[in-house]
């Protein structure tokens, strides 16, 4: 039996990580976030909460390709270790970021 209320999750996610503010702390400014967070939100992805310079963005694949095009994407996922290009943003939201991708695939060792 399926349970008809539960949503759909996303297709793809990737890690957005700001540049840091100034100053001694390495939090980004808390309106250039804002922005971002608007920015990414605004373009249909959902984003997750901030965390340091870091976020999750998440979206289904047409939305991740019509922003960032099908670099990184095998078999309809975002492969381990895949870096995006900033250059598909708008410069006034590219210049606050640092990077977005995708985190290595975690290896826990040999497996019985």
């Amino acid at each position: 039996m399926t349970d008809s209320t539960a949503v759909p999750r996303p297709d793809l996610s990737a890690i957005v990580v700001l540049r840091p503010g100034l100053g001694r702390h390495l939090e980004p400014d808390p309106v250039v976030a804002h922005t971002v967070v608007q920015w990414f939100t605004r373009h249909g992805f959902s984003v997750s909460a901030q965390y340091g310079l870091s976020m999750a963005v998440e979206a289904p694949r047409s939305v991740f390709q019509g922003i960032f095009g099908s670099v990184g994407i095998v078999d309809g996922a975002l492969t381990p270790s895949t870096r995006l290009s900033l250059e598909t943003l708008p410069a006034e939201i590219a210049r606050h970021i640092e990077a977005i991708g995708t985190p290595r695939k975690l290896d826990f060792g040999p497996t019985p």
